[in-house]
């Protein structure tokens, strides 16, 4: 569960949205899986504190599909690894 009053309104990288998740990148990319609100655009990630919070409470156990999200995780991977 997001920890409360941990974190900026606004969260620009994908380390600032799993320090606000309180997991790990294996939890990130769960939490993306099942529709946890984050925006990948050009290559970099983002999310609003409150979505996520919002999310968390509301939706947390339904799952959503995310189509593409096989090539966002290589991507990601890609200049994680600085390809």
């Amino acid at each position: 569960m997001p920890a409360k009053n941990s974190s900026p309104d606004f969260l620009t990288s994908k380390q600032e949205i799993i320090d606000f998740i309180g997991g790990s990148e294996h939890t990130f990319w769960e939490y993306i899986r099942q529709g946890m609100p984050a925006l990948y655009f050009n290559r970099h990630w983002s999310a609003s504190a409150k979505a996520i919070e919002n999310w968390w409470y509301t939706t947390r156990n339904v799952p959503m599909k995310f189509q593409g999200l096989d090539k966002i995780m290589q991507e990601d991977k890609e200049v994680v690894n600085g390809s």
